[in-house]
């Protein structure tokens, strides 16, 4: 059946003073998800087919916040087989070569460490395992 993985996270794109719209902001995460829906250069890394599961780039939401600042926050729950998830946040990080911010990637049954990624100037500067702080899967709301 496979493992079940919570994607979560955010980056910012945009802060006080910098005159972006949150609106050309938006536009370009439409653009970049569907050029990611056409991108026959994607490839599952673990058998080379064409990689499935490209919907995960719909769960991302561009938000505006206080002071001018925009983030764009993501969050699923999906069987990432092929990494489709890492490659869309990839992929999107080619759009805004400023972003900062933090992805964590939890599987459903490992109960010791997550996968974290942190964002600087656009790429990918650090991967690590953060001991596990939430369920980070089977958390139904109205069960507690």
């Amino acid at each position: 059946m496979g493992m079940y993985t919570q994607i979560r996270g955010w980056i910012n794109v945009d802060s006080i003073g910098s005159g972006k719209s949150v609106e050309d902001i938006e536009r370009k995460v439409l653009s970049a998800q569907e050029r990611f829906q056409r991108d026959i250069t994607l490839v599952d890394p673990y058998d080379g087919k064409p990689l499935e599961r490209r919907w995960v780039c719909e769960d991302t939401y561009v938000h505006s916040g206080g002071n001018g600042s925009v983030f764009i926050f993501f969050g699923t729950e999906m069987k990432n087989y092929g990494s489709p998830a890492e490659q869309w946040i990839k992929y999107l990080l080619d759009f805004f070569p400023n972003a900062e911010g933090r992805i964590d990637f939890q599987y459903e049954e490992d109960e010791e460490e997550c996968k974290c990624w942190l964002i600087n100037d656009g790429v990918v500067v650090k991967e690590f395992y953060n001991p596990v702080w939430c369920e980070g899967y089977g958390n139904m709301y109205g069960e507690k």
